[in-house]
């Protein structure tokens, strides 16, 4: 009976289906972690890829919108000056008898501004500017860099030049129809040199525990300037009234350098 029971299999096959069982659960426990975190690492993948998209897109759609785009920018200082010819009444004759008036008097006035002062024009692609006139993001920029203040006009400003640099401005881009998806936001800062140069630095609208991608557009500047005077006299009795229209014409196109990725 002792040599029955060593030689006995009964009860094996339970404990190889428990040992099979428990192999199984370990397999399937390392199989579902390994996917949850591929699914994970997908996922971070994705939001990555639309941070990285979103921001060179911007960055695409900015250099075509401001490269090679000229903004005109046309200043204006009008002012009068006077001739009054006086003429004398004496009988004085010459030798034959004739009758000879007196050399005439000319007085020539100092030249005046034309009233109401200042006489200082200035206009923006052909539309005279005073303030309030809505401007595109070039032309904001360019009066900034040529007045140093795209608001008030100075009037003492006829002999300016584009040389007014600007610290960095924070300025938001948003897809139209996308308001609440604020990855598709972009952030950034617009930075003005004094040679003219316009530094663009462009990144995800995120809190701070992501990783924001971000990019930087460099503009330099063309810039040509000429001047131009004309005149015109209207004379009323014995007063010759002469206006004078004094114009600078400043013309800056600015074309994107250079298109650098990172924190520079």
């Amino acid at each position: 009976m002792l040599r029955n029971k060593l030689k006995s299999n009964t009860g094996a096959s339970i404990s190889i289906a428990l040992l099979l069982f428990l192999v199984c659960t370990v397999v399937g426990a390392v199989v579902l972690t390994a996917a949850t975190a591929s699914a994970g690492r997908v996922s971070q993948l994705a939001e990555a890829d639309q941070r990285y998209y979103s921001v060179t897109s911007a960055a695409a759609f900015l250099q075509k919108e401001l490269n090679d785009k000229p903004v005109t920018i046309r200043r204006e200082e009008i002012y009068e000056s006077t001739v009054t010819t006086t003429y004398g009444t004496s009988d004085i004759t010459d030798a034959e008898g004739n009758k000879i008036g007196e050399e005439p008097t000319v007085t020539v006035g100092d030249p005046v501004h034309v009233e109401p002062y200042p006489a200082y024009k200035t206009y923006v692609e052909e539309t005279e500017y005073s303030g309030s006139l809505s401007l595109s993001f070039l032309e904001r920029e360019a009066l900034y860099l040529l007045f140093g203040d795209a608001v008030s006009l100075d009037a003492a400003a006829m002999n300016n030049s584009f040389n007014h640099e600007k610290a960095a401005e924070p300025f938001t881009l948003e897809p139209t129809g996308f308001p609440e998806k604020s990855d598709l936001k972009i952030t950034g800062t617009v930075t003005l040199c004094a040679d003219g140069t316009m530094e663009l630095r462009l990144q995800n609208y995120e809190t701070t525990e992501k990783n924001p991608y971000m990019m930087k557009l460099t503009l330099t500047p063309a810039i040509t300037e000429t001047e131009e005077t004309t005149s015109k006299t209207k004379t009323v009795g014995n007063v010759d009234t002469t206006t004078v229209t004094r114009a600078r014409i400043s013309t800056i196109k600015w074309n994107v350098s250079s298109i650098e990725v990172g924190n520079t």
